[in-house]
């Protein structure tokens, strides 16, 4: 989508920065010996998996670290 929404003059110099920036991921990658399968992601950092309207929501983590559940329905009523 962002390489859709450029003027054509700027796809080139954007789509080495994206290919830079790739590159540089896949070392980290190697580097970190971290891996993900099909449909998975790697995440340095937080993330947050969350439902709206009474949908459901769920994820499958595996931790080196910590872990902080809060409460999904905190400051917002309880579906009934």
């Amino acid at each position: 989508m962002l390489l859709d929404s450029l003027p054509e003059a700027e796809l080139p110099a954007t789509a080495q920065e994206l290919a830079q920036m790739v590159s540089l991921n896949h070392r980290h990658a190697r580097l970190t010996n971290v891996s993900a399968n099909d449909h998975g992601m790697v995440v340095g950092g937080d993330v947050s998996i969350t439902a709206e309207s009474g949908s459901l929501a769920g994820g499958v983590v595996t931790v080196e670290g910590g872990i902080s559940l809060t409460d999904p329905f905190e400051g917002r009523p309880r579906p009934q």
